[in-house]
């Protein structure tokens, strides 16, 4: 069959075997193509600063009461308005000011805590090791543990209380002093 278009005939035929020899893929062999054509660049636009003028509705006359009223007024609002960023300002530096020394006082109350926890382990090392040395003594005697010298007598300690006395303080000898307890108990 074939067809007929605006004074030409193709077939369908004729119209596969074209398409199958000829496909629709651009060749880059024929053509010469570079990367800045496939790839659009962006292009940077520039803005257009517009300059600010003032603008003048009427025709003034400079030295009119009215004209130096209307700018006394703006010049009092600017100052006004100056007066209040100041004010704010320095109320953000006392109160920076405030916050700096509000964290030194915290710091110095820290470390003064420190420096008493010391003294105060200090002190409970001083404590202990008076203790260790008044538990070095007799408590019925107060006889000292380094002054014996004799190395035949045993010391007991009371089982109740943890002070320490010499076997023959206690009047007790042999299994009576596993189980020791003082007289204050």
């Amino acid at each position: 069959m074939a067809r007929k278009k605006k004074g030409w005939t193709q077939s369908k035929e004729s119209e596969q075997s074209v398409s199958a020899v000829n496909p629709q893929v651009p060749s880059t062999s024929s053509e010469k193509t570079y990367l800045r054509e496939i790839l659009r660049t962006p292009e940077v636009v520039k803005q257009r600063t517009e300059k600010k003028t003032r603008r003048v509705t009427e025709a003034r006359c400079l030295t009119e009461r009215e004209f130096l009223n209307e700018l006394k007024r703006k010049e009092e609002e600017k100052n006004r308005v100056q007066e209040g960023k100041d004010q704010r300002k320095m109320e953000r530096e006392e109160k920076k000011k405030k916050k700096e020394l509000d964290q030194t006082l915290k710091k110095r109350i820290k470390t003064n805590k420190n420096t008493k926890k010391r003294l105060a382990k200090n002190k409970e090392n001083d404590s202990s090791l008076a203790k260790d040395q008044s538990d070095s003594t007799c408590t019925y005697c107060n006889g000292n543990y380094m002054d014996d010298n004799s190395d035949d007598e045993d010391w007991v300690k009371c089982t109740r209380c943890t002070d320490w006395y010499h076997e023959s303080c206690t009047g007790k000898f042999g299994h009576e002093l596993s189980h020791f307890v003082c007289n204050k108990h």
